[in-house]
């Protein structure tokens, strides 16, 4: 019931929203300046409070670039960060450096891959508490998905030359992962009962 995108005035990028029923448009975000920051993976939470945006970065390059360049003399490093904007009002807040912000079903919490070490790390939506490493692997990971529960989260914990499905679930489980081999397994969907899990294996 709602529709978000970016505009880009002269190099200042914003994230606007249009909701039913007018579909009036309004600006969600207040950036200012010419800075070199994209705004991508714009992504609503499933109860429609929230609007959830990645700043920063390069995404129009094959493999995203961290720091892109910066017509600026900000003495300041610019950062790719995970935000969140609430669609009734109010500043953005961010959860930190990262990428690929994934909302779970219930639209309590959000995942997403913390830079530059990417790790998968978690936080409250509504910022009622900080971001926090989720758990630990050997891995890069990437791919996140929630189940349709919100119980469990998919993910790719890449190795290199080779790739797992990995499945967390709690901090007291041990990290499942799906046939693991020495192939690149990549692309994690639940089916719609969470019961099963469907991947591409390269």
């Amino acid at each position: 019931n709602a529709l978000a995108w970016v505009s880009d005035a002269r190099g200042v990028r914003n994230t606007w929203v249009a909701q039913c029923p007018d579909y009036k448009a309004r600006r969600l975000t207040d950036y200012s300046g010419d800075v070199g920051q994209e705004i991508t993976h714009l992504h609503f939470s499933h109860d429609g409070k929230y609007l959830v945006y990645v700043r920063g970065g390069d995404h129009d390059a094959n493999w995203p670039e961290a720091v892109v360049p910066d017509p600026t003399a900000d003495p300041q490093q610019p950062q790719m960060q995970v935000w969140v904007v609430s669609l009734s009002g109010g500043p953005p807040r961010t959860f930190g450096p990262g990428d690929a912000p994934v909302i779970s079903p219930d639209s309590r919490r959000i995942a997403f891959i913390h830079l530059p070490e990417e790790s998968v790390w978690e936080a409250p939506i509504d910022g009622s508490g900080k971001a926090q490493r989720l758990f630990f692997d050997l891995g890069k990971n990437s791919d996140l998905r929630w189940s349709p529960d919100a119980r469990s989260l998919a993910f790719v914990s890449n190795r290199g030359d080779h790739g797992f499905i990995g499945v967390y679930r709690d901090p007291n489980t041990p990290i499942e992962y799906l046939l693991p081999s020495t192939s690149k397994d990549v692309e994690p969907h639940w089916s719609p009962a969470g019961t099963r899990i469907a991947f591409v294996r390269r």
